[in-house]
């Protein structure tokens, strides 16, 4: 498959890789669309970020369709519209053409969401879900919520 690797020259650069094999809880997906966010970035930038890296291959946040699946898998089938944010579960990053996910970080992408809709989603949902937990707000109450930065999409 083609990948971007960054390097240990810390370089990135257009390579051919090989195709991840599914686990037995896990499925191949092909990419469709990825989500950048600025942990990614930063991941390049900041040394204590960059020892969180598991693959050469960077970014975190994708949708796609489910190709094939591990023998233990329950949720899922080949052909399925999925979406999720990979963080750093040991697979490769969604520079590529396609990715080996443990299931149970993967979700059905709504229909109601074009496939860089829902690639846009994992990092800014999980977000903004924690700050509305941890503000703790009443039925009544009202927020206002501004877009001044996050993730972009392609």
């Amino acid at each position: 498959m083609n990948a971007i690797i960054f390097d240990q020259r810390e370089q990135l650069h257009y390579e051919n890789v090989s195709t991840p094999i599914p686990k037995a809880h896990e499925l191949l997906i092909k990419i469709i669309a990825s989500g950048f966010n600025p942990i990614d970035y930063q991941m390049r930038e900041n040394k204590s970020e960059k020892k969180r890296l598991l693959s050469p291959i960077l970014v975190r946040e994708f949708s796609g369709i489910v190709i094939e699946i591990g023998k233990d898998v329950k949720d899922f089938k080949p052909g399925d519209a999925v979406f999720c944010g990979s963080g750093s579960m040991g697979s490769n990053g969604t520079y590529a053409e396609y990715i080996a996910v443990p299931e149970a970080i993967v979700a059905l992408k709504p229909a109601s969401l074009s496939f860089p809709q829902a690639a846009a989603l994992p990092s800014v949902g999980l977000t903004a879900l924690q700050c509305l937990k941890r503000m703790k707000l009443q039925t009544a109450e009202t927020i206002l919520i501004t877009g001044a930065a996050g993730g972009v999409n392609y």
